[in-house]
């Protein structure tokens, strides 16, 4: 009896463990959803830098002298701010990759707790199975004992 209470308690610990670490699983899962939004706005942001880009450039062609100057100017400025943009997106992603990562391991020891949580539970099934054998032995013990005694 005292194995079957600790197999049941110790099932329902490795359940709750199971339970928390989807929780934690769920929470990565949405903070990687929420790194990709992030990454998704950073792309548009970039491609419309690159447009703007593109328009300067045009601008340039134009021949006029003080245009071009004030385009390449702006170009300069927007190619730095889409290669800071750039490094700051390949940062991100390198973090949704780490993030990743730890999700997969936790998804892995979420897996590991819920197989032992699955082991104690048959071990507390076949514990709850003898208990019953040794039950009705009990039972046609004393029958015995009742019958020798008469």
């Amino acid at each position: 009896l005292s194995r079957l209470g600790t197999a049941q308690r110790e099932a329902a610990a490795l359940a709750e463990a199971r339970g928390a670490a989807l929780d934690r699983c769920r929470e990565k899962m949405s903070k990687l959803a929420r790194a990709n939004l992030e990454l998704e706005h950073r792309a548009q942001a970039a491609a419309k830098r690159e447009a703007d880009a593109a328009r300067c450039v045009e601008e340039a062609a134009s021949g006029h002298m003080a245009q071009a100057t004030a385009a390449s100017r702006r170009e300069r400025s927007l190619d730095q701010r889409w290669r800071e943009a750039r490094g700051k997106q390949l940062a991100a992603e390198e973090a949704e990759k780490a993030a990743q990562a730890r999700l997969e391991e936790a998804c892995q020891l979420g897996q590991r707790e819920s197989n032992r949580a699955s082991r104690a539970e048959a071990e507390a099934g076949r514990l709850q199975a003898a208990l019953g054998e040794l039950q009705a032995s009990h039972r046609e013990l004393k029958a015995s004992h009742r019958e020798l005694q008469d």
